[in-house]
């Protein structure tokens, strides 16, 4: 950003963080029609959601009498998105907070349930790994299908990717 919008920068975070816990507080309590029973929150963003989230699921629990859940899927870690200083440090330590307070967490490889564990205290048992593979109708194809593949293919790629946008590309070869 231009040296001269810095300042208004912290004005600008606030605002949208302002406008992010409206947005989800009007999605949470007006547009929900029925209480849920799981509140699944994807991370990262972590911010507001989790805190939002889980502010959510506790005045149900507490207010209503619903036992809603809430469970992280970890594809992440919100705060390794942020140059390291203090936003960073601010956004670990969030997560830190937040993520032993889910009722579940879920995540795609054993090293994330095993840094969950050690770096975020989640207890063992609120850790579930699916890990991300193909179904097993998915499998690579043999050079012969690949072939048949491309060449059923080849006139519908020049049709989207014309010579003029690709010059010098020889799409005939």
């Amino acid at each position: 950003s231009p040296k001269f919008l810095r300042p208004m920068l912290p004005i600008y975070y606030m605002w949208r963080l302002l406008t992010l816990v409206g947005g989800l507080a009007y999605a949470l309590w007006l547009q929900v029609k029925r209480p849920a029973d799981t509140v699944l929150v994807q991370n990262p963003p972590a911010v507001p959601i989790l805190l939002m989230a889980f502010l959510y699921c506790k005045l149900l629990q507490n207010i209503r009498g619903c036992p809603t859940r809430f469970v992280i899927d970890w594809h992440n870690l919100g705060y390794s998105m942020f140059r390291p200083g203090k936003i960073q440090s601010l956004a670990q330590r969030y997560e830190r907070v937040m993520a032993p307070l889910a009722d579940g967490n879920l995540c795609v490889t054993a090293a994330m349930k095993d840094f969950l564990i050690r770096e975020m205290k989640v207890e063992k048992t609120r850790i579930k790994v699916l890990y991300d593979c193909p179904p097993a109708m998915f499998r690579p194809l043999s050079m012969e299908k690949q072939h048949e593949f491309i060449t059923r293919i080849h006139p519908k790629l020049i049709e989207a990717c014309p010579t003029s946008w690709c010059q010098g590309l020889d799409l005939d070869r």
